[in-house]
């Protein structure tokens, strides 16, 4: 009976343990690169920047498994989408996108999507 229960305690705690090494595998989106311009010309005909340079992030947090909140898996053109209606923009100029991850194994998730950038509208005359 003890030998049963042992191996019994050995088979959860791997199950265990690969639970948690392969169940960690956040999802991500793919930015739009026809909205982001790193780089851009800042003397260019064709834009016409609004405002100084923004930053605008979606967070998740997951909590003791049970505990969620937060936008559920915030991906990149979700956060693009927000920056540009905020400005009321076409265009991210010297865009900057991350992802940011903290995991802590059934205690603690973060993941941060970040969107940097100057906002700039395209003007008459500019390709659309």
């Amino acid at each position: 009976m003890r030998n049963r229960l042992k191996r019994f305690t050995w088979l959860v705690l791997i199950m265990f343990l690969l639970f948690t090494v392969v169940s960690c595998a956040p999802y991500f989106g793919a930015p739009s690169m026809t909205l982001l311009a790193p780089n851009y010309p800042q003397n260019s005909d064709n834009i016409e920047l609004v405002g100084g340079v923004d930053e605008v992030s979606e967070d998740f947090y997951w909590v003791l498994i049970f505990l969620l909140f937060g936008q559920p898996q915030p991906t990149h053109e979700g956060v693009v989408s927000k920056f540009l209606e905020k400005h009321n923009a076409d265009l991210i100029v010297n865009a900057e996108v991350t992802c940011q991850n903290i995991v802590i194994p059934y205690l603690f998730t973060r993941i941060r999507t970040t969107v940097k950038g100057q906002p700039a509208r395209i003007i008459d005359g500019g390709a659309k």
